[in-house]
Parts: C-alpha cells; sequence; structure tokens
C-alpha cells in the first residue's frame, strides 16, 4: 500500500491561515480510507514524534538555525530536517511505497534533493501561487519565492492545484505538460479518490 509522506510548515496546532485546516482535513480523510499516512511539520521545540492511532505519524521538526531573517532563510534552514526525517523514514523501511507530498513552496528544495537521493515519487499540491498572494511585487523575497515554485513545478512528477483556473495558469504559465497539474478541489466527495489516484500517478511517472 502507499504511504503518503505529506510535508507542510503549517499543522494544527500551528495554525496560520487555510493550510492548515486543508492538510488536517485531507489526512483525516486518508486515514478515514485506511490510508496509512506520515505528517512532517515544524513547531519551536525540539524534535518530537507523535503516533496518533494505528494510520498516523506526526513528526515535529525544530529548526536547527534560531535567528532568522526572513521566512525565506527560515524554511531553507529548516529543509535539511526535513530531508533527515524522510531519509530516516526511507532508511528504516527502504521498501515502503512512499509517495511524498510537499504543500506549497516551502520545503521544494528538500523535495528535490530526496527525489533525486531515493527516487521518492515527488508530488507539489499548490494552494496559491506567489503572483497571487503579492500581486505585481518585484521585491527579492517574491522573487525567490516565484524561483521555488517554479523549481517545485518543473522537478516534481505530479501537481495537485485547486481549481481549474488555478491549473491553466500553471500549465500555461510554467510551460507545464497538460497531464502533470490536476485539479482537486478541497473537501468535495470525491477529494481522497482523486488524490490516491494522483500518487499512484505520481510513482507510475516517477519511475519512468
Amino acid at each position: 500500500m502507499l504511504t503518503p509522506v505529506i510535508l507542510t510548515w503549517e499543522y494544527p496546532p500551528n495554525i496560520v491561515g487555510d493550510l492548515s485546516h486543508l492538510v488536517e482535513s485531507l489526512v483525516s480523510g486518508l486515514n478515514d480510507a485506511k490510508v496509512p499516512v506520515r505528517v512532517i511539520t515544524c513547531h519551536s521545540s525540539e524534535f518530537l514524534q507523535e503516533k496518533k492511532g494505528k494510520l498516523l505519524d506526526i513528526f515535529w521538526a525544530s529548526n536547527p538555525v534560531k535567528s532568522q531573517i526572513s521566512v525565506l532563510t527560515w524554511c531553507l534552514s529548516l529543509n535539511a530536517e526535513m530531508e533527515r526525517i524522510v531519509s530516516n523514514l526511507y532508511f528504516e523501511k527502504p521498501n515502503s511505497r512512499y509517495v511524498l507530498d510537499f504543500q506549497d513552496w516551502h520545503f521544494v528544495p528538500a523535495g528535490v534533493s530526496l527525489k533525486r537521493a531515493h527516487r521518492l515519487p515527488f508530488v507539489l499540491t499548490l494552494h496559491s501561487l506567489e503572483e497571487q498572494r503579492s500581486p505585481g511585487s518585484t521585491s527579492s523575497l517574491s522573487s525567490c519565492i516565484r524561483g521555488l515554485e517554479a523549481m517545485g513545478i518543473l522537478e516534481s512528477d505530479l501537481i495537485i492545484v485547486k481549481n481549474e483556473q488555478m491549473r491553466r495558469r500553471v500549465i500555461e504559465g510554467y510551460y507545464t505538460s497538460e497531464e502533470k497539474v490536476v485539479a482537486i478541489s478541497s473537501g468535495k466527495p470525491d477529494e481522497i479518490k482523486k488524490t490516491l489516484d494522483c500518487y499512484t500517478s505520481a510513482v507510475q511517472r516517477g519511475c519512468g
């Protein structure tokens, strides 16, 4: 059975915006479908592994660099911890059928490294794009975030977006193939089935 490994910077009780609730709902739906899930997220305390029932393990990473100058340096320094945790999972059970699902841009560098090092399928779930969050911005921060999004779009095996309009934006704006980008609406009855289909497709594409 496939085991999704979901990496997100936001997960309850760390609630900053909608992402936390969307990921929690996805994880709950997967568990209801009897799919085991590993969530890797972050908090300010020391590393912690938490087991919730038979199907859910949560890994709480802490940033090894305590002083940061921006959200970008915070994310990039935390990527090393994300890589370490996923690599430990991989080496503990190298025959497990893991598929990585990265929620938004924050841990794209880890996704690229893990895909290349361990041949793990890499799904990128985009809830929004930097050009939508900061339209017209020419700041260095926005440029770097757009670059990380572009890297994730290029390097991932499959991309999940939340609606057809955003799907067209990714396909046309990043010259991405139609079959690589899938629109799945959060909270809809078919969300879990479509997500599992995407995970399977990512495995097939990653092995190709």
